[in-house]
């Protein structure tokens, strides 16, 4: 019976496209800061929003987000100190396993660090019995 074939890939095609859809729709209206797209679709830069950033740049080099690490990591040879300044995110090409070495040491001393603060903040503001257990749990 070709209803008993048709239905299941019916089923799967809706489960699959479900979430993509219903993201699509609750941010419709929202503007976006930030546009990520492989597509190459001609781009009209007079409708760019001022504050809009786009991973395609006119006459520059890169266009994939491997492209973008390695230039904000080379950035600081572009920088005069006392004149610019430099201020983005960290970021790691994960491919490299140099890299993801990296990115795991960063990620464990933030979270670290982050740990760090909250005790010593729960420290400061209720004192030592807030941050310790008589259970030792």
């Amino acid at each position: 019976n070709a209803g008993n074939v048709v239905l299941p890939q019916l089923n799967r095609h809706y489960t699959e496209n479900t979430e993509s859809t219903l993201t699509a729709r609750l941010l419709r209206n929202v503007k976006v800061d930030f546009l990520w797209t492989m597509r190459s679709e001609p781009i009209d830069w007079q409708d760019v929003p001022k504050k809009q950033l786009i991973n395609r740049f006119p006459r520059a080099y890169f266009t994939t987000k491997v492209g973008l690490c390695a230039y904000l990591q080379n950035m600081h040879w572009f920088c005069e100190n006392g004149v610019s300044h430099v201020l983005f995110p960290r970021c790691y090409n994960v491919c490299h396993p140099e890299e993801m070495t990296a990115f795991t040491d960063d990620f464990r001393i933030t979270a670290c660090l982050g740990l760090l603060k909250w005790l010593v903040e729960k420290y400061e503001k209720t004192g030592e019995e807030s941050i310790k257990s008589v259970e030792g749990k």
